[in-house]
């Protein structure tokens, strides 16, 4: 397991790239003289993405990930090191493709944005 979003796995085989970004805020005012000086503005922010391909996977497999995250509460995110994170997912896009003759697709991508939540 890589990292869990409540009660929903991304594991090794399907996880394509996990992206952390930290956004570090400063006002900057711009000088004459020899340098230009910077103030920090509040603390940090902290974001994720996560791009993950499921492959032969049942068809409504994410559905249920999609009511949790269209409800736009705070969620658990936990890494398999043990490093946990409330977070809210921003943006999500799924892609099905491959499709077999009763419609289901054989290949799903899911690309997450997702921000941590502080309280």
């Amino acid at each position: 397991m890589i990292c869990m979003i409540d009660d929903f796995y991304f594991d090794i085989k399907e996880s394509e790239s996990i992206a952390k970004k930290l956004s570090l805020p400063f006002a900057k005012n711009a000088r004459l003289g020899k340098s230009v000086h910077h103030q920090a503005i509040g603390l940090y922010d902290e974001s994720f993405t996560l791009e993950v391909v499921y492959y032969n996977k049942k068809r409504d497999y994410l559905k249920y990930f999609e009511a949790k995250i269209k409800a736009k509460k705070p969620l658990w995110m936990v890494f398999g090191d043990g490093v946990g994170h409330r977070v809210l997912v921003s943006e999500c896009e799924i892609v099905k493709s491959y499709f077999d003759a009763n419609g289901s697709p054989l290949k799903q991508e899911l690309k997450l944005s997702i921000e941590v939540y502080y309280e």
